[in-house]
């Protein structure tokens, strides 16, 4: 299936038709990002409140942004706030632990320019 021009694998219709006959859905990291594609394009309320919690339970650093945009994209207001906060939050403590927002800007130049040293920000 195509949905916004990106082919899903099967496995993911077969988890939703599981969802629809028996109730039953299980996610990981791998795969919530097509289910709630899905879900939110099949209308399943349910399905996107228990993707946007799972996403909401395995907010990070490292997906936090990827996070607010899937909330962004499929309408996730709950989960796009909560992200929004968590950067928020975090954006706070790193200006905190950095004395400031002219410190912080200096370590993020320096670790973007050692990104070209291979190391991944």
């Amino acid at each position: 299936m195509n949905v916004k021009g990106a082919l899903l694998p099967r496995h993911n219709h077969l988890s939703m038709v599981s969802v629809v006959c028996i109730g039953r859905l299980k996610l990981s990291g791998s795969t919530v990002e097509a289910v709630l594609t899905l879900a939110v394009r099949w209308q399943l309320e349910q399905v996107v409140d228990a993707c946007c919690s799972f996403l909401g339970d395995h907010l990070r650093p490292s997906n936090c942004l990827t996070v607010l945009r899937l909330a962004g994209d499929n309408g996730c207001s709950g989960l796009k706030s909560l992200a929004g906060f968590y950067i928020a939050v975090g954006y706070l403590l790193l200006l905190q632990r950095y004395g400031g927002v002219e410190r912080l800007y200096i370590q993020v130049y320096r670790l973007h320019q050692s990104s070209y040293k291979g190391l991944v920000v």
